[in-house]
């Protein structure tokens, strides 16, 4: 009896760890810098961020795990309602509230954690 509880107890840590990729938490940060090569006030940057198959599921600087803060931007993908993948593409728009300037990045969903992205000038 306890050779079947032993097994059974070991298949679903197996099943569990097989399952543990997508929807995890998963934090993409990246550095913004102004022409002039000084970082945007807080509260200067918006962005939003989706995965490009799923274009209605839309996080912000405002949700949960997401933010702008001294010159990095932090995006909780694992908060997306629906799971994400290695290898989908994560679309971000970066806009500059005084210029109205908007940046748009492609970023290949990867499993480093925290990814970062390349160093962001607005322009």
């Amino acid at each position: 009896m306890k050779k079947l509880v032993y097994l059974i107890l070991v298949g679903l840590v197996f099943i569990m760890v097989n399952s543990v990729s997508a929807g995890n938490p998963h934090t993409i940060v990246g550095k913004i810098f102004n022409p002039d090569g000084t970082i945007p006030v807080d509260g200067a940057i918006t962005f939003k961020a989706y995965i490009a198959a799923r274009p209605a599921e839309v996080l912000t600087e405002k949700s949960p795990g997401c933010g702008y803060q001294y010159g990095w931007f932090q995006i909780g993908i694992g908060n997306f309602p629906t799971s994400w993948s290695e290898g989908e593409i994560l679309k971000i728009e970066i806009s500059a509230i005084s210029g109205g300037e908007t940046i748009i990045l492609k970023q290949e969903l990867n499993s480093a954690d925290p990814q970062i992205v390349e160093d962001i000038e607005l322009k």
